[in-house]
């Protein structure tokens, strides 16, 4: 701003920067959304539609870590347009293209030719122009003249009317519905907690031209207006792909568990002792969602990633309980009583078991800095160390439970 010599003051200097609004934009790991927080206003009226837009604009701004709130409401300015009058155009006798040509040159640089630099595989062009001082004064313009086919100069302005118009704004549309997009980004917040906020305002507390909320859920909002009019509002970006990826991820985990406790019983042929294995997935779970409580605090939030994590860890969990009843099986079939074997497998099956789950741990912890893959880690490291502990715990104490019982 003081001037100077440097490439940098003179930038900031200069009187042109006045009202640029200037956007740093960071893509985000992971698969590609237009944006992070993405609200989309769908109905028939445009201007109500944009009275919805800037509610929710205003809305983002006040929400806690929203930043970069921005919508696709398009400032409305004039355009010129220069039509040109072809009944003139015949008389004077001059070309249309003649005419083009002129007014381009007139209002940006045209290429006229290229020449190619000695030593070099790139071309080179070579522009035409006015400067651009005189090209943004209509006065200037309106000096130019068309030489015709007889040779004669003809005033550019006595073939061409010139018309000033409103620029028509975009229409975007969605699901071939016309739509109004407001976007923003998030700080050091997960989107979650900002939607959950937004969507306890928009549900209770906003009535956009006194109507009222018809439906709504996790995805959108509906409104009905005392005319009749409906307006939703859907959310996008990383909320609905987290919903999505949640809810299939989480049929996913019954899948998974279903076909594990299948093979659990395809190998012990017991349903009983196969679903006491199987209490050891919920303990990875428990461990999941404490760690996440504490990373929490570090701003680490539990993703889809994690789930997947999860997915995974129903097999490495389940792992442990199948050594301790493998051999607990073994020593059974010596002749142990029920409180012995189970102790002399817990001694003999520690060391396994917690070197497997070491193991795990600690080459999950080498992916915990990833910014796509430290939710998947962190769920293994929590949910294996709390597992591991608890399987060699409550595991064989519900089994005696159980097993006592049968036996009286």
């Amino acid at each position: 701003p003081n001037g100077g010599n440097s490439e940098e003051s003179r930038l900031f200097a200069c009187p042109d920067l006045k009202n640029i609004h200037l956007k740093f934009l960071e893509d985000p790991p992971g698969p590609p959304v237009t944006a992070t927080l993405l609200a989309k206003i769908k109905g028939e009226n445009s201007e109500i539609r944009e009275e919805i837009a800037n509610d929710i604009a205003h809305k983002f701004s006040q929400t806690e870590a929203v930043v970069d709130t921005d919508t696709s409401i398009e400032n409305a300015f004039e355009k010129v347009v220069y039509e040109v009058d072809y009944d003139l155009v015949r008389t004077a006798q001059i070309s249309v293209a003649d005419i083009a040509i002129s007014l381009r040159i007139a209002l940006s640089p045209e290429k006229v030719m290229q020449y190619y630099i000695k030593n070099q595989k790139e071309m080179a062009f070579i522009e035409l122009s006015f400067p651009k001082n005189k090209r943004q004064e209509m006065e200037n313009i309106s000096s130019i003249s068309v030489k015709n086919i007889k040779g004669e100069m003809v005033p550019l302005m006595s073939v061409v009317h010139i018309q000033k118009e409103q620029h028509s704004s975009v229409i975007f549309a969605d699901e071939r519905e016309k739509t109004t997009i407001v976007t923003a980004e998030m700080g050091n917040r997960s989107v979650i907690y900002a939607v959950i906020d937004l969507l306890q305002f928009f549900i209770s507390d906003y009535s956009p031209q006194n109507g009222q909320v018809e439906s709504w859920n996790l995805f959108e909002i509906s409104y009905v207006l005392p005319s009749g009019e409906k307006y939703r509002i859907e959310w996008g970006g990383e909320w609905k792909m987290t919903l999505e990826n949640f809810r299939d991820l989480g049929i996913a985990m019954m899948v998974a568990s279903f076909l594990v406790y299948v093979l659990l019983v395809a190998q012990f042929r017991s349903f009983v002792s196969s679903a006491l294995i199987m209490i050891t997935v919920p303990l990875a779970l428990i461990g999941i969602l404490i760690g996440f409580i504490f990373l929490d605090f570090l701003n680490i939030y539990l993703t889809a990633t994690a789930l997947i994590g999860f997915i995974a860890l129903i097999g490495l969990v389940v792992k442990n309980g199948i050594l301790f009843l493998e051999y607990y099986e073994y020593k059974k079939g010596e002749g142990m009583t029920l409180e012995n074997a189970l102790v002399e497998a817990g001694r003999i099956r520690l060391q396994p078991i917690v070197l497997t789950s070491l193991t795990a741990i600690l080459a999950n912890l080498t992916i915990v800095s990833d910014p796509v893959w430290s939710g998947l880690a962190w769920a293994i490291v929590f949910g294996l160390s709390l597992s591991t502990v608890l399987s060699l715990l409550i595991f064989p104490l519900l089994y005696f439970m159980v097993m006592k019982g049968k036996e009286k």
